[in-house]
C-alpha cells in the first residue's frame, strides 16, 4: 500500500509541479534540427487537430514522426474532453513536449501503473496524499526513487570470502551423509 500511495503521490506531484511552474521561468528545450520535416507537417493537421496540438504549432515541424504519431493519438481523444480537460490538456502540453525522452517514458510508466490500480485504491491513495504535510510531499518529490524502491531480501551469503575471493576447488567438500 506504502508504494501504491508513494506512486499515486509521484503521480500528482508532477501535475501539481507543472500546473505551479511559471511558464515565464520554464527553460524551452533548443528544438531539435530535422534536415527534412517528418509528415505530417503543420500546415497538413486538419482543424481539430490543429485546435488540440495548437500549444505545439511553433515546435511541431521539428518533431520525427514517432513523436508526431503519438501526439496525433492524443489529439484524437481532444474532442471528447470536458472543457476543463482541453484547457488541463492546453496547460500541460508544452511542459510534457520538453520533457526528454527518458523522462516523459517515465512518466507514462507512472500513469500506466496508476490506472492498473482499482478506482477506490487510486483514490485512497490520492486521499492519503493530499492528507500529507507540505514538506513530506516535497520530500517525496525529491527523491522518488528512494520512497517507492520495493524493500530489499538479505543478500544470501556470498561464495566468497572476506577479500572477494572465491573457494578453492582443492578444498575438502562437506562431508555426505550416506
Amino acid at each position: 500500500m506504502h508504494v501504491v500511495l508513494l506512486l499515486v503521490a509521484c503521480l500528482l506531484l508532477c501535475g501539481e509541479v507543472w500546473a505551479q511552474t511559471p511558464a515565464a521561468t520554464t527553460t524551452p528545450l533548443p528544438p531539435k534540427v530535422v534536415p527534412t520535416a517528418a509528415k505530417p507537417r503543420w500546415i497538413d493537421l486538419n482543424e481539430d487537430q490543429k485546435e488540440a496540438l495548437s500549444p505545439l504549432q511553433s515546435q511541431w515541424d521539428t518533431f520525427d514522426a514517432e513523436r508526431k504519431r503519438k501526439w496525433l493519438a492524443m489529439a484524437a481523444r481532444y474532442p471528447q474532453l470536458s472543457p476543463e480537460g482541453k484547457q488541463r490538456f492546453h496547460e500541460r502540453i508544452p511542459d510534457y513536449a520538453n520533457l526528454t525522452p527518458a523522462q516523459r517514458e517515465t512518466a507514462r510508466s507512472n500513469f500506466r501503473k496508476a490506472y492498473e490500480l482499482p478506482l477506490e485504491q487510486r483514490q485512497s491513495a490520492v486521499d492519503q496524499y493530499k492528507q500529507l504535510p507540505e514538506e513530506k510531499k516535497q520530500a517525496m518529490a525529491n527523491n522518488p526513487k528512494e520512497q517507492t524502491a520495493p524493500p530489499r531480501r538479505p543478500e544470501r551469503a556470498s561464495r566468497q570470502d572476506a577479500k572477494g575471493v572465491a573457494p578453492s576447488s582443492s578444498a575438502s567438500p562437506p562431508p555426505s551423509s550416506r
